[in-house]
């Protein structure tokens, strides 16, 4: 049976759009306060985590490297050697993450130990709840490591973004949705050296 990441997402689309729309319900019905109008222009000095995916993208674009790429679900596993067509899909995992945005100003503790830095969310609600960067002995990035979790009444999601630049790259997801059940996948990537 061959797999491919457009099928793991064919048997939940139906749900998801049933909890998406209980979860906007939800939402408009609990108290919100106010927004603040200096929200948009709250800097931070975070690693621009957004502009670094983006420029990984536009340089995969380019090399347009093979892949030797591997998707597990359960108990099935299929690897194939491609050409990503579509880097934006391909890493929009990594690309949504902006550590810059205003909703995480000052939600971090950082800890940096020799060349790596380490991001950690205060509030254990938070969606992004980790973000690990390590550095080579230029201070540029090499690795990003995401940990993500949400979690309410309807569903809850574990996932961990694993990103090394010019080697490989990996997702990997914990499902928990209320009426259908847990599902776990995992996407790995391997640049191929020519």
């Amino acid at each position: 049976m061959s797999l491919s990441v457009k099928k793991l997402y064919t048997k939940y689309s139906t749900a998801a759009l049933i909890i998406s729309i209980s979860a906007v319900f939800f939402l408009s019905c609990s108290d919100t306060k106010p927004s603040d109008p200096t929200a948009s222009s709250i800097k931070n000095d975070y690693f621009d985590t957004e502009l670094f995916f983006k420029t990984e993208v536009d340089s995969l674009k380019q090399a347009n490297p093979e892949v030797e790429k591997t998707v597990s679900k359960e108990n099935e596993t299929e690897t194939k050697t491609l050409k990503i067509k579509n880097w934006e899909n391909e890493l929009s995992s990594f690309t949504a993450i902006d550590l810059r945005k205003p909703a995480y100003s000052s939600e971090f503790k950082i800890d940096t130990i020799g060349n790596q830095i380490n991001y950690t969310a205060k509030n254990p609600e938070l969606d992004v709840q980790r973000v690990s960067i390590l550095l080579d002995e230029a201070k540029n990035p090499i690795e990003i490591i995401v940990e993500k979790s949400t979690k309410n009444m309807l569903y809850s999601t574990d996932e961990k973004l694993s990103y090394a630049k010019g080697a490989k790259y990996s997702v990997e997801k914990n499902q928990s949705i209320l009426i259908l059940g847990d599902n776990r996948y995992i996407i790995q990537g391997n640049f191929i050296s020519k």
